[in-house]
């Protein structure tokens, strides 16, 4: 399924985006159309599209060689669809709303599969080969640095939304290498939150919080969904969240330190836990440990100190 990837983030990208999708999943069918990829990895003959060169190339990891290719990617389809939905309202400006319809969805495909193909795309590879470089070499002089980092920080990203910056790692991680712990340690940060929740739903008297602690306990911990938790009570309440990152941290630290990794991208939850036993027992017991300390941590940090008199008390 990962082969297909570029047309599902093209769908989602061009719905982020507001543009067209229809165009967008055809620009990310083409990277993945089997002739253009076997164009695009014939390192040996010069291609061209409308007279432009398609940019080829070859690099080692480890003992093995990476060809360059579309397929399975992230960052190239996110950046043409990017550049499209900026050219989409460009072109909405200066084309009569009569013709829209037909010369619109037309330009774009004509300018954007090449623009693509030439351009965007090995830009895309190199920019996510060095994101992931960066995050290789954390990882590489300390996966308990990294996954407490990680662990601690992640719902801080959540509150800015730059959380979905850190994504295409994870997603690339599993394309390339057919496995990713970015998720791992995220899922520390998601049972943390949701252990704090939990703490608050314990503690309060007040029948309306408890209530929305709960639900939103819940959505943390059954299927890794924390907006619910850091902005229903949370955040407001500041010491849980503040109890909730040092225990995600000290949880993705544990996982870190049993090297743990799933193989499949997944949000974190209680559904997806069993993501995490494809490697092996013993790194299954670290993440187990790991959201098990997250979550029962932050809950009795916050069930005990969480909370204000007013907090609890209801008026």
């Amino acid at each position: 399924i990962f082969y297909f990837l570029p047309i599902f983030l093209a769908m989602t990208c061009a719905k982020a985006f507001k543009c067209n999708q229809i165009i967008a999943m055809a620009i990310g069918a083409t990277l993945v159309y089997p002739a253009i990829d076997t164009l695009i990895q014939n390192t040996e003959v010069v291609s061209t599209i409308f007279g432009l060169p398609i940019m080829k190339g070859e690099w080692q990891i480890g003992e093995a060689t990476k060809i360059f290719s579309c397929t399975e990617s992230v960052i190239p389809i996110i950046l043409a669809v990017i550049v499209m939905s900026y050219l989409e309202k460009g072109l909405k400006k200066i084309i009569p709303e009569v013709l829209q319809i037909i010369l619109v969805p037309g330009l774009e495909l004509l300018i954007m599969l090449p623009l693509t193909l030439v351009v965007l795309g090995p830009i895309g590879i190199y920019v996510g080969n060095g994101i992931q470089f960066v995050y290789d070499g954390l990882m590489g002089f300390s996966t308990i640095l990294g996954g407490a980092l990680i662990g601690g920080l992640w719902c801080v990203c959540v509150i800015f939304g730059a959380h979905r910056a850190l994504l295409p790692i994870g997603l690339n991680d599993v394309a390339v290498n057919g496995h990713q712990n970015l998720l791992a340690f995220a899922g520390a940060a998601n049972f943390s939150q949701g252990g704090a929740a939990f703490g608050v739903m314990l503690r309060t008297k007040k029948k309306a919080l408890k209530q929305v602690a709960a639900s939103a306990g819940i959505a943390a911990t059954l299927v890794g969904v924390t907006e619910p938790a850091i902005y229903g009570c949370n955040l407001r309440l500041k010491k849980p969240m503040i109890f909730a990152v040092i225990c995600g941290a000290i949880g993705g630290a544990i996982m870190g330190a049993g090297n743990v990794y799933g193989d499949a991208f997944a949000n974190n939850g209680v559904l997806t836990i069993f993501t995490y036993a494809a490697f092996g027992m013993t790194k299954f017991f670290f993440y187990l440990a790991g959201i098990a300390v997250a979550f029962f941590g932050s809950a009795i940090l916050t069930y005990f100190f969480g909370l204000q008199e007013e907090d609890i008390v209801e008026e």
